[in-house]
């Protein structure tokens, strides 16, 4: 198979400083720190919801569960909970997955992973720093 090539830890720094020579493109009487946001946009902002809002929010959101049983029998379609539930059965060496869905069980999936076509570690090789300068060379 021929060698993918991937950008490492190592040398991404190539890439990010010729963005920085690319890409911030000050304007004269300017600094970087102008607050020259639209009144529309700094509306928004002002509006936004804090960290906090926003954690408390998510926290009391439904969450889908994850539950193991042994048969497909053992779901009881009735419970009042029964939709928030992702049901793992046992079949083979993989799980089945199932949901509860308008009452009914429906079979939503499987854990059992294909990963034919994925590329293996093996099958990369690293971009130089001069081949990530190279990709800029036609940009102006």
């Amino acid at each position: 198979m021929a060698q993918k090539k991937i950008a490492t830890q190592e040398n991404l720094q190539a890439l990010v400083d010729e963005l920085k020579t690319r890409v911030v493109h000050q304007e004269e009487g300017k600094g970087l720190s102008t607050n020259d946001l639209t009144a529309e946009l700094l509306a928004k902002l002002n509006g936004a919801q804090s960290a906090e809002e926003v954690a408390a929010a998510v926290a009391a959101a439904d969450h889908m569960k994850r539950v193991i049983k042994e048969t497909k029998e053992e779901i009881d379609l009735t419970a009042a909970d029964a939709e928030q539930y992702i049901y793992l059965v046992k079949n083979g060496e993989v799980y089945d997955e199932y949901m509860v869905v308008e009452g009914k069980l429906e079979k939503v999936g499987d854990w059992k992973t294909d990963l034919t076509g994925y590329l293996k570690e093996t099958d990369l090789e690293a971009l130089t720093g001069e081949e990530i300068t190279g990709l800029f060379a036609s940009w102006q």
